[in-house]
């Protein structure tokens, strides 16, 4: 990622505890950018906790320019997003650093009948423009997703008593960025944690 659309991700993901909040999830969270999964690639995804115990699993499409018309929306969103993060994450968001102005109030529409939500990325905020609405996202590309949320939340806070801070955080890897020491993964199957 490189220019405008990685500069949209990292504020974001900065800014995530503002997105998990609105949601109305508490406590702790984590954001992973580039986050590959079964059906694709998310530019960001962020992990929350529900009631402390249940993992909320939110994707973000970023987009590099400005949104300026209905035809590019749709395409985005008929390329990227309808069909791919649907079927592994309860929340989905387009995060775009602005919107023509005749064209705000039809994206906040389009993408309030998906189900999708809407982030505005500014200089050094964010603005949730339009709320993703909770889906029910079938199939094992959920399983693993929501199994890495809740792996990669336990392996920090583990970590975190320990009185080290995670410093590595992939697609398939949560742990340090040295080459010997704990991690935890998802192989085969199965959760990791150990030392590697």
């Amino acid at each position: 990622m490189s220019g405008e659309h990685g500069r949209v991700v990292e504020i974001v993901l900065g800014h995530a505890d503002e997105i998990v909040r609105e949601h109305g999830l508490g406590g702790e969270y984590l954001s992973v950018r580039e986050f590959s999964f079964p059906n694709g690639r998310a530019d960001g995804a962020i992990f929350g906790l529900l009631d402390g115990m249940c993992v909320v699993p939110i994707a973000v499409e970023a987009r590099g320019g400005e949104l300026r018309s209905g035809n590019e929306l749709s395409r985005v969103v008929s390329e990227k997003m309808k069909g791919v993060y649907d079927e592994a994450f309860t929340h989905v968001y387009l995060a775009v650093p602005g919107i023509r102005r005749r064209v705000d109030d039809l994206a906040r529409r389009f993408l309030r009948e998906l189900g999708y939500g809407l982030i505005l990325a500014g200089e050094s905020e964010v603005n949730v423009s339009e709320r993703a609405r909770p889906k029910w996202a079938p199939g094992d590309a959920y399983y693993e997703v929501a199994s890495r949320g809740v792996l990669y939340l336990a392996v920090r806070k583990t970590l975190s008593d320990l009185g080290f801070e995670v410093d590595n955080v992939t697609s398939n890897w949560i742990g340090f960025k040295r080459p010997i020491n704990y991690y935890g993964a998802l192989h085969e199957g199965r959760a990791v944690f150990g030392i590697c």
